[in-house]
């Protein structure tokens, strides 16, 4: 069962256009009723803050309440159709955050017409360090790589050193063919995403510490970590 040392998610909501009363968020008083209320800032800066980073209005180091806990919200971007939101903790909580700024957005929102602040897509981007059940190299255990670090070394110039020469990193490529229609209509494009499963920097290999990101929820990343531990475990009897 993998151990989760660090996790963070970031959800991406997009709208039909006009949904977002992104003039109004623009507002002076309005965004800053927002950045206090959740005690953003600015890097470098110690008062509440906000502050505009090409399109969009950008929220840094914020907190939610939930229960006894105080989440961090890493960063909250609202645009023209988007709204981003990236949380050190889960997806359950993440969402949580969400509904209660869509409260927010309905109270400040004197547009004529009702709104429900549905979006269109809602996708979700993992990332976490975890200690796996298996070392990196046991994933290309008997594959045609294997021992292939001995003819890297044979290749490489050592200037006197021994060298130490070992995989750390696996990552695939994700991409989104033929989207649905009901997406192309409203403007909307399905960028490529990456699954990364690589040894953590500055530790040792038999630590079994790896940084892991995916486009899934928080849960559905644990979930898949879980399975490739299990398909590890099969390959090695």
């Amino acid at each position: 069962m993998p151990k989760i040392r660090d996790l963070r998610v970031k959800q991406i909501r997009v709208f039909p256009a006009d949904e977002i009363p992104y003039a109004i968020l623009l507002n002076n008083q309005t965004r800053s009723q927002l950045a206090a209320k959740y005690d953003f800032t600015v890097p470098g800066e110690l008062e509440r803050a906000w502050q505009l980073q090409g399109p969009g209005l950008r929220f840094l180091n914020g907190t939610y309440q939930i229960d006894d806990s105080r989440i961090l919200i890493e960063e909250l971007k609202i645009e023209e159709r988007r709204v981003l939101i990236t949380v050190n903790s889960d997806s359950v909580n993440a969402a949580k955050f969400f509904e209660e700024l869509r409260q927010f957005i309905a109270k400040i929102d004197h547009r004529p017409g009702s709104r429900e602040y549905e979006p269109i897509l809602h996708s979700e981007e993992t990332q976490c360090i975890a200690v796996l059940d298996f070392e990196f190299p046991q994933l290309l255990k008997e594959g045609p790589l294997d021992g292939f670090e001995s003819t890297i070394e044979a290749s490489t110039h050592s200037f006197g050193a021994t060298l130490d020469i070992f995989p750390r990193s696996i990552k695939f490529a994700i991409r989104y063919l033929k989207p649905p229609e009901s997406l192309s209509r409203q403007y909307v494009t399905l960028s490529d995403k990456e699954l990364t499963i690589e040894t953590r920097g500055r530790t040792a290999i038999e630590d079994r510490v790896f940084f892991t990101t995916s486009p899934l929820s928080s849960s559905g990343h644990t979930d898949l970590l879980e399975q490739l531990e299990n398909i590890v475990k099969q390959s090695s009897k």
